[in-house]
């Protein structure tokens, strides 16, 4: 295992380790393969395919959070490139969806091409949930748990249930059917 130290000097920052990870796979003798990069202090850090290294490589990518996710972007002239979309080149009416979640797990193996109805679908649960489970919340007036789900900008109602477990059940249940492959319950 090779170890190559990076120090940053900011919370968001990109640093450019392409030049070390070259250096170390030729030492190392790797021609092929998936190469891991573990970082032991930071929150994130991007992973994209070796054989996309030429494509991005000579840009500035940084770190640009949006929402809870951060995604790798450059400036291209005027023009604001986000690395996923950059690797992927879908059509501009169409998404780039992360499968994990993770927006700067930029390999090919994660990502997919999705219409924006259904790139929403593999969203996580939002920070707001007051039972921890996507698609269920308190319904006061019946003193029930309350499953929803979201189909195309419409809510479709699920059902009321004595526990948060068996409304998140019967959510998993509807987002197999209704969302699929891009379904996400957690």
């Amino acid at each position: 295992m090779k170890e190559i130290s990076v120090r940053s000097a900011s919370r968001f920052e990109m640093i450019d380790i392409t030049e070390a990870i070259r250096h170390a796979t030729r030492e190392e003798k790797i021609e092929s393969g998936i190469l891991l990069v573990y970082t032991p202090h930071t929150t994130d850090a991007v992973t994209i395919d070796a054989a996309d290294v030429p494509l991005v490589e000579g840009l500035n990518w940084f770190a640009h959070p949006v929402g809870r996710t951060v995604y790798a972007r450059c400036t291209s002239g005027r023009k604001k490139v986000y690395l996923h979309r950059f690797i992927m080149q879908p059509e501009d009416d169409m998404s780039v969806d992360h499968i994990s979640g993770d927006g700067l797990d930029c390999r090919r193996s994660n990502m997919r091409a999705a219409q924006h109805r259904q790139n929403i679908r593999n969203q996580r649960l939002r920070a707001t949930s007051t039972s921890g489970f996507k698609g269920v919340g308190w319904h006061k007036a019946s003193g029930k748990w309350r499953a929803d789900i979201r189909l195309d900008g419409k809510s479709k109602y699920l059902g009321l249930f004595l526990t948060p477990e068996d409304a998140h059940l019967a959510y998993c249940t509807a987002s197999e059917e209704l969302h699929g492959e891009f379904g996400r319950t957690a």
